[in-house]
């Protein structure tokens, strides 16, 4: 058999060059066309509807996206979501069944909460006191511990054995997510003093404190006069949508109220904290949006600077409730500023302004 050459060896055939070098060129395409999006996403005149917030100005001509029939379908029974079923209401429950965890491990005197127990936990013997003495385990960990699953207090206690799921993301997010934040807020917060300060030049430093039989019967002090008529539900629509553009957003649905999509617990300005009748006066939902900067976003590892947006859709909501009062109706703004009554997303599915994605928004 006849040996290759060192020459023969080192070159390669035109077939092997043409392979290798489509190859290359593939290589070099796939990395354009991946650099020349993340160009476009950074540039602001690449943003759909990107433009002023001048009046009379259609930002995203939605023409085309209009579907018949609404973007759901009911497939089973709804109810409406309790406190433990909210990531915001759950936090306020986890953080309570911590503070006591945290207090019966570390205590070493037979307290309240030790003798009455931690949920299902057997309570604590009169005259044992310590952790040692009850066959428990002294805690050697830091306050960002998350307590086992029988640690927890009702509704709780139920929530996590039928969502073992949710109990571990619970647990990355207090252990690991939220530690690390707080690291990154001490390390780099200087870093968002100007883009703080012009967020909080936004915020509106005002909460409803009255329930909706209240306050959304009157501005300030002074109630509602009597409500002016509109020649059609056309009509009423289209001034709602052209003053709600006027006031920053870019996007505007109506839709109807669903009770099932109202929160069961913490009525704002209620006195009771638990589950709650929907209003009688609730009937309409307005949805709308407003543009948000992509160099925000992208700057914040922690999503920090989300609160533009925030502050921005609070303050059109604020300015849209006035202007709905002043006419004479009752109304009550949803906002990321001045908290929520209902869920936000299936009512701007409803109204049409979207499709809910996989990642729940």
């Amino acid at each position: 058999m006849k040996n290759k050459s060192d020459k023969e060896e080192n070159s390669c055939s035109r077939r092997e060059f043409f392979k290798i070098g489509g190859a290359v060129a593939a290589g070099l395409q796939v990395g354009a066309v991946a650099g020349a999006g993340l160009a476009a996403g950074k540039d602001p005149s690449t943003h759909t509807g990107w433009q002023h917030l001048g009046d009379n100005t259609q930002f995203v001509d939605r023409s085309k996206m209009i579907r018949k029939g609404p973007a759901y379908e009911i497939v089973g029974e709804t109810l409406r979501p309790e406190m433990h079923e909210s990531a915001f209401g759950r936090q306020a429950l986890i953080m309570r069944d911590m503070r006591q965890y945290r207090e019966m491990i570390k205590s070493f005197d037979a307290g309240e909460e030790r003798q009455e127990g931690m949920g299902n936990r057997r309570p604590v013997p009169q005259g044992e006191t310590s952790p040692e003495t009850t066959g428990g385990e002294k805690s050697t960990k830091d306050d960002t511990s998350f307590p086992p699953v029988e640690a927890f207090k009702e509704p709780m206690l139920s929530w996590y054995k039928n969502r073992p799921d949710l109990y571990e993301l619970d647990k990355l997010r207090v252990e690991e997510i939220m530690p690390k934040k707080r690291k990154d807020q001490e390390a780099y917060g200087e870093y968002y003093t100007l883009i703080n300060a012009w967020s909080d030049s936004w915020s509106t430093h005002e909460s409803i404190t009255e329930p909706p039989e209240e306050s959304d019967f009157k501005i300030g002090r002074r109630k509602l006069g009597d409500a002016r008529p509109f020649k059609s539900p056309a009509h009423a629509a289209k001034l709602i949508k052209k003053v709600a553009h006027h006031f920053g957003a870019t996007m505007v649905g109506i839709t109807t109220i669903e009770p099932d999509w109202c929160y069961n617990y913490n009525l704002r300005g209620s006195k009771e904290r638990g589950s709650y009748e929907v209003p009688k006066h609730w009937k309409y939902v307005i949805a709308f949006g407003v543009p948000h900067q992509w160099e925000q976003v992208n700057s914040n590892p922690n999503s920090g600077t989300s609160f533009d947006a925030y502050s921005r859709s609070s303050i059109a909501a604020r300015r849209l409730e006035t202007f709905i009062k002043s006419l004479g109706y009752p109304a009550r703004r949803h906002s990321p500023m001045d908290g929520y009554d209902l869920i936000a997303v299936p009512y701007l599915v409803k109204s049409g302004l979207a499709e809910q994605g996989r990642h729940g928004i």
